[in-house]
């Protein structure tokens, strides 16, 4: 009767090991995920003051504005402007500086990344932005393939329509109401405003 207690109690601490093992194994698998994009929550205070408001049935240009401000804001800028030294200004003396070890220098941490100085993130505002792409498509394209740099291919299709549809509200070229997706996407200049006609089927600009 001892003995068969003693294996009991063997079992039992064995069983709790595994369990304790399995639970910080999950922890360290979650430190581990890359944010949810349009979800995470910058560090400076003044990313919270500018956080969009979160409207469930938002128009899609709500929807990038969410994902653009937990994503790209802070290598873009608030308005589109880029990573200017007064953007980077506004994280204060001991942050502003991109390329200071421990941030994105050469040694950065795994983590982030390299920023190169003669390639700062560009402005998607003003005469002269967003100049390599002539349609939205090649502007979808790029940010499904290669944002954010700290994670390149991470953007969801979804959020990758939305980003764009917000790009071109940066860049004042936004399509009116019209949501752009796959259908219409080809035809919509980056460069020059347009709509479409009132009733007009989705793939409208596309057969226009």
């Amino acid at each position: 009767m001892t003995h068969r207690r003693s294996l009991v109690l063997a079992l039992l601490v064995v069983t709790l090991g595994i369990t304790l093992l399995a639970s910080s194994v999950a922890r360290a698998d979650r430190a581990r995920l890359p944010p949810v994009l349009g979800t995470a929550t910058p560090t400076p205070d003044f990313f919270h003051e500018s956080k969009p408001q979160e409207v469930q049935a938002g128009s899609q240009v709500d929807k990038g504005a969410l994902a653009y401000w937990g994503t790209c804001m802070p290598c873009h800028g608030d308005s589109g402007q880029g990573l200017t030294d007064a953007w980077r200004g506004r994280y204060g003396a001991e942050m502003s500086d991109c390329w200071a070890s421990g941030c994105h220098g050469d040694d950065h941490p795994p983590q982030t990344f390299q920023l190169v100085s003669d390639a700062l993130p560009p402005s998607f505002a003003g005469p002269g932005s967003l100049a390599r792409f002539d349609n939205v498509q090649g502007l979808y394209d790029y940010i499904l393939e290669a944002m954010p740099l700290s994670l390149p291919g991470s953007v969801t299709s979804e959020s990758g329509w939305a980003l764009s549809a917000y790009l071109l509200q940066l860049h004042d070229t936004t399509p009116g109401d019209l949501r752009i997706d796959g259908t219409n996407a080809s035809a919509l200049p980056v460069h020059r405003q347009v709509s479409a006609p009132p009733g007009a089927l989705p793939g409208a600009l596309a057969l226009a």
